[in-house]
């Protein structure tokens, strides 16, 4: 029967029931607990309180010396229990605690109540960055572990300074966020980022600049000789003068600290290609000369005779060398003439092409080629062992002249000059 009320007592889904107590909690029977001692304390000293009272009210009725040496006594004992009151204290306020310093292990019984306070009775000298577990203001309890270790130095060098970190541990990339120095994307850091620390490391980090460089260079033509039936062996013919090409270079180039380190060439663009010399190279087989007569000569010159003069020489004015006087002034064949400017430079030669020169007239002796971008057109010069000229042709470059001459044998004879002086006339 009583099975089966309790069967019927307890709530269906559909009927809801009896709400269930909730479970004590471990806090409350605690409490409880110590209610339940108290009272039985209280119990006790009233027992005791009142066995005291009776004492002492018979000592004193029936033996009033007796009460009297007991009453003595009794403040006597409590007397030394109040004296013994404060070592008590302090016996029950000691603390045994487990302090490590870095890599040293102490265990000591300290009065303290606090890290701080345990700090400061052990005299410790705490550096910058010392890490405190757990921290200071923690009120200290038996058993309790302190925990005192000093961090790492670590010398970050970037952008040329340095900057000094504490820390405990961690790789190399924490180190650098702690510093303040950000990464470009081709940077160099030493050690790698992933490296642990260690104390004393120094990391260096190098700034790597990659960009990309374009630049215009030359492309210098070649000379190319062809077969000519026309000419005959041994002479030869300029068709066509040279004249460089233009080429764009794109580069990669790579700066370590501000200094060039690499340079890597990724693509190279012909903008305007390279005219070839030609030279025509006669292969025509000369004529065999017929031999002529020598008719005899008299052994005796008739009286009437006189001996024929030599031929008059008359000098080539395209032949002078000038004497420089030092102050803008020349002298050539005892006439001075005045310059502007005078400049070192190479001199070859060149002759007859078939076409005009660049002003539109057809080259002869005294016709110069030169580059308009530094001797202009129709400019008088006075080149070193060539004579007076007017620059009218184009075809070469920079500090360079090339002199007219009437055939190829007298060019292959010229040659090629350096460092001569050209003089340009006022």
């Amino acid at each position: 029967m009583r099975d089966q009320f309790r069967r019927s007592a307890r709530p269906t889904e559909d009927q809801p029931g009896r709400r269930q107590p909730q479970k004590v909690g471990g806090f409350a029977l605690a409490f409880g607990f110590l209610l339940y001692l108290l009272k039985k304390c209280a119990q006790k000293l009233e027992y005791l309180f009142n066995w005291a009272v009776h004492f002492f009210h018979d000592a004193m009725e029936q033996r009033p010396g007796k009460g009297v040496f007991f009453v003595a006594l009794a403040a006597i004992a409590l007397l030394g229990c109040f004296a013994s009151l404060p070592s008590a204290f302090a016996i029950a306020a000691n603390k045994r605690v487990d302090l490590q310093i870095d890599d040293k292990a102490f265990r000591i019984d300290t009065d303290a109540k606090t890290v701080a306070e345990l700090i400061g009775a052990v005299d410790i000298e705490l550096d910058e960055g010392t890490v405190i577990y757990p921290e200071l203001s923690h009120l200290l309890q038996s058993g309790d572990s302190v925990l005192l270790k000093s961090a790492m130095r670590v010398t970050v060098v970037a952008d040329g300074k340095e900057r000094r970190l504490a820390m405990m541990a961690g790789p190399v990339r924490q180190a650098l966020l702690l510093a303040g120095v950000s990464l470009g994307e081709n940077d160099e850091v030493f050690p790698p980022l992933g490296a642990q620390i260690s104390d004393g490391m120094r990391i260096e980090v190098a700034r790597v600049r990659v960009y990309i460089e374009t630049q215009e260079e030359g492309i210098a033509y070649q000379t190319v000789y062809q077969e000519d039936a026309t000419l005959f062996t041994g002479n030869e013919e300029t068709k066509r003068q040279g004249s460089e090409g233009v080429k764009l270079l794109q580069l990669r180039v790579t700066e370590r600290e501000g200094k060039e380190v690499e340079r890597t060439l990724l693509r190279e663009e012909v903008l305007v290609p390279a005219q070839n010399r030609i030279i025509a190279r006669g292969v025509k087989q000369r004529p065999t000369p017929t031999p002529k007569a020598t008719p005899k000569a008299s052994a005796k010159p008739s009286a009437g005779a006189t001996k024929s003069a030599a031929p008059k020489v008359t000098p080539d004015p395209n032949k002078k060398n000038a004497s420089d006087n030092g102050s803008g002034t020349i002298t050539v064949d005892g006439k001075t003439y005045k310059y502007s400017e005078k400049l070192n430079m190479e001199l070859t030669a060149y002759t007859h092409t078939g076409q005009k020169t660049a002003t539109g007239t057809w080259p002869d002796i005294g016709t110069l080629a030169i580059d308009p971008s530094v001797i202009p057109y129709g400019t008088k010069l006075f080149v070193e062992g060539y004579g007076f000229g007017v620059a009218r042709d184009c075809g070469v470059h920079g500090l360079r002249v090339d002199v007219f001459l009437n055939t190829e044998a007298e060019c292959r004879s010229f040659g090629r000059r350096r460092d001569k002086a050209v003089y340009i006339l006022e």
